[in-house]
């Protein structure tokens, strides 16, 4: 690319979607006619149509051209704009499904002016096609996609960098929908890591001294060839009292994707899914949910039917499409459907090739425990206890669940250390009144005195969904606790305490316990109300604590408002009750950041208890700058107020508050942010997240990285983004609009796959070079026909092509050159021309118009 000297890299990209444009322009005009069109198999790889069908062969005539256009060869674009043979690095679809980036030899195709890939049966295993199908091959065969697959076909996006590929369902193997193959998933680059949220306050009052504080929470760790190392702290610091320093965790992690777990060792928390979580200093093995395609994820059962033709499968929750598939004739079975919250039964319509209609329901509702048939989770934890007032004691977890049918998962569980022993058993049921769960565990425990104690703890969940009447019951639970039952944390801290002779048998424990959340639309325009509550007692003290919280909510024009009771009460206090009203409005019609005016106003058990009445909204042209103001007013104290701004720079998200009220007033600081150290430096974020992509985009300095809210690419070409979902095709977006003029972006989107915790770098790749708009001349002052090819003698490789008034637009990479003009294969029809300028003349980015003689080589 460099040798010629031009923009040789872009014309894969520009210049042949130049041919393409000026092709149809002189369409539209009429200039061009096609006189001949038959069906030719072997047509060109850039697929002119949309569906991907190959182009037919098309003539066109050049007589039909005005002037000296006539003398056009127009004989390269019969089959469509040709392609030069070589490697390209393209993303690959496969029925619109991405398959990574992968790079592609185009070879020339006998008896035709263009190249098209060649894929050995390895690519087609990956593709997902069925080799069993396949005409014997030996393995390093490389054919044509259409050599292998006769009603397969392709189209091949020049702009875009995208090659896809259409499979007819026949010649594909079971695949499960949203699968990313293991081999495009991205374990990242060897880099440092640092995120941190800081606030400074400053607090003044009449009646005191002036208060300092400060708090930093951050996490610190680093990603070497896998492992991810991970410290989680928080620092305090008190004008009076110093600096003090917590850390809450710090372990080292890799995730192990053949057997779709992660191994963690360090200090860390279990995951609290069938015991209470409790945190814990050791080795962790546990499975990963998200290393499973969004379809395998959840609970959703499998729809089985009868087909007796090639028909057409529709499936509705609550009266709303949710999937549709075709199927061959003969019985079916749909695993891959999306989980879809607590459920709703499916409605299932099979439509045959005749028209007709077959109709069956399939009972769905879901609660935590469920899992898909034939799925399994699993987790092993072997370590410290890490609790304080505890000790250290070893404890070992282990835990199972398993999906045997559509209506039964089966789950099981085990905690041991030093004189505890507790073990679970439990199913969930999916049945047509809803999903049920049950389990029991039975814990052990022997404290320092020699008292032993054996008790039971019952548990069941219920949910369902009516979707008829709007209802959905997200849980109801109840759990029944007897005398002598310990949880793991509680009965650690006991025998920790017993060394003082404490007396472990009065002590208050959970004895009952019930749950209840409830949505209910009321209608498309009656609004939703919810409840939720729960109430417990306890072993050997009076009294039950209670908490429960009902609202209604509802939209008026452009009026949002809604209002909310909450009453809670713990063992013998007196009830405390709260009844809140909201409303939001937005100020101004059609503005594209409009200000919101809200309200609040608080009743409590003796009556009026407060308000508050703010304006809040987001300015700047990507929304990086948000405010907010507000002016309260408390029962018993005097009016304040309050006013927030936070700016989400490329670097950092700035924050800055000021607070005033009843002889008080506080100013705030803060910022909040990433920073990733690699091989090239430091790259900032205003952003936080897990997963984190460094994108990198030489010279590009100013583009707009879409995914990430204020990222932009810095002076050395990076940016990052932030939050990526793991294990899933993630398509990072840049906009160009803001980049140097002499910068070009090849392709402005790309995907990329990445570990769960890793930092991945993705490339766009950039071409630099002076802008150049040349006018050129003849001897005799003819117009050259619009759309001739402009190549590099030197190299025979093509910049561009030859647009309105004889003007050429490419990117020089030196400050003079010589190109050519062909519009036909004779020596008539050529001509070359020289080209210079002085580069020290800097002109910031804009275009240099250049004016030059092409001689003929008659």
């Amino acid at each position: 690319m460099g040798q010629s000297g031009h923009e040789i890299a872009t014309q894969r990209r520009r210049g042949l979607s130049a041919a393409r444009g000026a092709a149809m322009v002189l369409l539209w005009c009429g200039a061009l006619s096609p006189v001949r069109a038959v069906p030719d198999e072997r047509a060109s790889a850039d697929a002119s149509a949309a569906s991907g069908a190959q182009p037919s062969v098309v003539n066109f005539d050049s007589r039909l051209l005005s002037g000296k256009a006539r003398e056009r060869d127009l004989s390269a674009y019969r089959r469509g704009n040709p392609v030069e043979p070589g490697t390209y690095r393209l993303d690959v679809y496969v029925n619109d499904q991405w398959q990574g980036q992968r790079r592609l030899r185009f070879r020339q195709r006998p008896g035709t002016e263009t190249a098209a890939p060649c894929f050995e049966r390895a690519d087609l295993m990956g593709f997902g096609v069925d080799l069993t199908r396949l005409a014997p091959a030996g393995n390093g065969t490389c054919r044509r996609i259409r050599q292998w697959l006769p009603a397969a076909s392709t189209h091949y996006d020049q702009s875009r960098l995208r090659y896809d590929i259409t499979i007819p369902q026949a010649n594909l193997a079971d695949t499960i929908r949203g699968a990313v193959p293991r081999s495009a998933w991205s374990r990242g680059i060897d880099a440092g890591l640092v995120q941190y949220d800081f606030d400074l306050y400053q607090r003044d009052s009449s009646q005191f001294a002036t208060a300092r504080q400060g708090y930093l929470s951050f996490m610190a760790g680093f990603n070497l060839a896998g492992w991810q190392f991970r410290s989680d702290q928080i620092v305090r610091w008190a004008e009076d009292d110093g600096l003090a320093n917590d850390r809450t965790r710090t372990f080292v992690q890799r995730p192990f994707p053949t057997i779709r777990s992660e191994l963690t060792a360090g200090e860390n928390f279990t995951d609290g899914r069938i015991f209470d979580s409790f945190g814990y200093r050791g080795v962790a093995l546990a499975s990963d949910d998200r290393m499973l395609p969004r379809s395998q994820r959840g609970y959703a059962p499998v729809v089985r039917g009868q087909a007796n033709s090639n028909a057409r499968v529709e499936i509705r929750q609550n009266g709303q499409l949710i999937y549709q598939t075709s199927v061959s004739p003969g019985p079916f079975a749909i695993r891959d459907l999306y989980p879809t919250g607590y459920g709703g039964d499916l409605n299932v319509t099979v439509i045959e090739a005749s028209g007709r209609r077959r109709r069956f329901s399939v009972p769905y509702a879901s609660v935590p425990g469920l899992l898909r048939p034939g799925i399994s989770r699993y987790s092993l934890v072997a370590g410290q206890f890490r609790e304080d007032g505890a000790g250290d004691p070893f404890v070992v977890q282990g835990t199972w669940r398993h999906g045997f049918t559509n209506l039964l998962t089966g789950y099981t569980g085990i905690n041991v250390s030093q004189g505890y022993t507790a073990v679970t058993l439990g199913s969930a049921l999916n049945t047509p009144l809803g999903a049920f769960a049950l389990d029991v565990t039975h814990a052990r425990t022997e404290f320092a005195g020699g008292a032993r104690r054996s008790g039971q703890s019952y548990e069941a969940t219920y949910s369902r969904s009516l979707g008829g009447l709007g209802t959905t019951f997200n849980l109801v639970a109840y759990r029944y606790s007897s005398s002598g039952y310990y949880e793991l944390d509680r009965a650690l801290r006991l025998r920790e305490r017993d060394a003082d002779n404490f007396d472990p048998f009065f002590r208050g424990r959970q004895r009952n316990r019930g749950q209840l959340s409830v949505n209910q639309r009321l209608g498309a325009r009656g609004g939703a109300f919810y409840m939720t509550g729960s109430v417990q007692d306890y072993w050997n003290r009076d009294g039950t604590s209670t908490n429960y919280q009902a609202g209604y909510r509802n939209q008026f024009k452009q009026l949002t408002y809604g209002v909310s009771v909450e009453n809670r009460r713990y063992v013998a206090q007196r009830d405390e009750m709260r009844v809140t009203l909201n409303l939001t409005l937005p100020l101004g019609s059609g503005r594209a950041n409009p200000v919101f005016a809200s309200s609040t106003t608080d009743i409590d058990g003796t009556g009026y208890a407060g308000s508050r009445l703010g304006l809040s909204s987001s300015i700047g042209r990507h929304q990086n700058i948000t405010w907010n103001a507000s002016i309260s007013d408390q029962n018993g104290t005097r009016p304040g107020a309050d006013a927030t701004i936070a700016y989400r720079s490329p670097v950092s998200t700035l924050r800055a508050g000021y607070s005033y009220g009843d002889d008080a007033r506080q100013l705030s600081l803060g910022a909040r942010g990433s920073l990733v150290a690699h091989g090239d430096g430091l790259t900032f974020s205003p952003q936080q997240g897990e997963n984190m992509v460094l994108v990198h985009a030489a010279g590009a300095e100013g583009a707009r990285i879409v995914n990430s809210v204020g990222a932009t690419i810095n002076e050395g070409g990076y940016g990052l983004v932030a939050y990526a979902t793991p294990y899933q095709m993630n398509r990072i977006q840049l906009d160009p609009s803001n980049t140097p003029n002499d910068i070009a972006l090849e392709t402005t989107s790309k995907e990329i796959v990445p570990w769960a915790g890793s930092i991945t770098r993705l490339d766009f790749s950039t071409v630099a070079g002076d802008p150049i708009l040349i006018r050129v001349k003849t001897s005799d002052q003819r117009t050259i026909p619009l759309g001739s090819n402009v190549t590099n003698p030197a190299s025979g490789e093509q910049i561009g092509l030859v647009g309105q008034g004889n003007q050429i637009y490419f990117r020089s990479y030196d400050s003079h050159g010589r190109l050519a003009i062909r519009w036909g294969p004779r020596d008539d029809q050529r001509c070359v021309f020289n080209y210079a300028y002085d580069a020290a003349i800097d002109t910031e980015g804009r275009i240099r118009q250049l004016t030059a003689q092409c001689e003929d080589l008659r």
